[in-house]
């Protein structure tokens, strides 16, 4: 794999030019934040939904959006 466009697991957005050979399959979405990691590639487009299998992380709420929730629940 060199760099391939990528449809984030959690969002659905496509993250254009990623290098998933260098970070060992782990990328981070420039939309929504969340981290995953391709543990195998079915077909070779990763825009494809269903092409790829992913270990998804998703982000913990930063204080700020902890605190706006709070002030506005």
């Amino acid at each position: 794999m060199s760099r391939i466009d990528v449809r984030c697991p959690a969002c659905g957005k496509i993250n254009y030019s990623l290098d998933l050979v260098e970070t060992d399959g782990w990328m981070e979405c420039e939309h929504c934040g969340c981290t995953a990691r391709l543990l195998s590639l079915h077909r070779g487009d990763a825009t494809v939904v269903g092409n790829c299998c992913w270990q998804v992380v998703k982000p913990l709420p930063s204080s700020r959006t902890l605190r706006a929730v709070r002030n506005h629940g």
